[in-house]
């Protein structure tokens, strides 16, 4: 009650933007002791926040996922932007197909890859290129798929650069990917789908800025 003597305010947050030297309503920001012992409030370190972009979510068995991002997010504007599959193939010609994924609607020739898969205790050496697309989850995995992949735009060579980790019951796989189109300095579409056949309804990805 002192507090809010001293200030003549109503509330204590009120009383504390007063303390502060601040007027009310600045959002994420956090209050600090700054020089002399005066609080500040002061935006928060930057890095470790993860906002949702968009959201694609099954109501029933089709091949695509896709997230359209307008406006479109800047590489300049994020760390990085991660996307999070989880599908489940619907039906055994799709269960026998890779889950893959495409940038930006880049359908051209320009993916590479390179990693390693392991199938049922069994590993092989990925060292994909001049795809239309890249392998975000093999075919091993009983249909059931889960992958996150980590999305950024190469500042030097502004081509699109991925780390992708997936895994299913039976398996995993990790990989470097990138696409060699030139002049990628923003994402404005991811499209996931399904090498053969469908994913079944409630398969989903979603997309975050980081």
């Amino acid at each position: 009650k002192s507090v809010l003597d001293a200030t003549g305010k109503m509330t204590y947050a009120s009383a504390a933007n007063t303390l502060a030297a601040i007027s009310p309503g600045a959002e994420d920001t956090v209050l600090t002791m700054g020089a002399a012992s005066v609080p500040t409030w002061t935006a928060p370190a930057g890095g470790g926040k993860m906002e949702l972009v968009g959201s694609d979510i099954l109501t029933s068995a089709a091949q695509n996922l896709q997230v359209a991002i307008s406006p479109a997010v800047n590489q300049s504007d994020i760390a990085y932007l991660r996307l999070v599959v989880n599908v489940k193939a619907n039906d055994a010609t799709a269960e026998a197909q890779d889950t893959i994924m495409r940038v930006n609607s880049i359908d051209t020739d320009t993916y590479n890859m390179d990693g390693i898969e392991c199938r049922a205790g069994s590993s092989s050496i990925l060292n994909d290129a001049a795809h239309n697309y890249v392998k975000i989850a093999n075919n091993n995995h009983n249909g059931n798929r889960f992958s996150i992949v980590d999305l950024i735009c190469n500042n030097a060579s502004e081509n699109i650069e991925m780390n992708i980790a997936a895994g299913g019951a039976d398996g995993y796989m990790t990989a470097f990917g990138y696409n060699s189109t030139a002049s990628q300095t923003s994402f404005s579409d991811i499209l996931v789908f399904a090498g053969g056949g469908q994913n079944a309804i409630d398969s989903r990805i979603d997309v975050y800025k980081v």
